[in-house]
């Protein structure tokens, strides 16, 4: 759910569904559509393409932070 009232951009509707499917994959084997409800507007968002290397992109991303905290810490 998302109640700011800031627009939501597709890029972050994009990562935040996958994430929680990835996470959520083993509760529901059958496999199931996540979506993100814009409360305020009164839609449902649901992603629209599968977008390849996305779990590449978001592992690098991690290693990135995870690098940088221990260099910074």
């Amino acid at each position: 759910m998302y109640f700011k009232a800031d627009p939501l951009a597709k890029n972050r509707i994009d990562i935040i569904t996958h994430l929680v499917a990835v996470a959520c994959a083993n509760q529901a084997p059958g496999g199931c559509v996540m979506g993100v409800l814009d409360v305020r507007r009164s839609k449902l968002i649901t992603p629209t393409v599968p977008i390849d290397g996305l779990d590449t992109m978001l592992r690098a991303e991690a290693a990135y932070w995870a690098t940088a905290w221990q260099e910074l810490g």
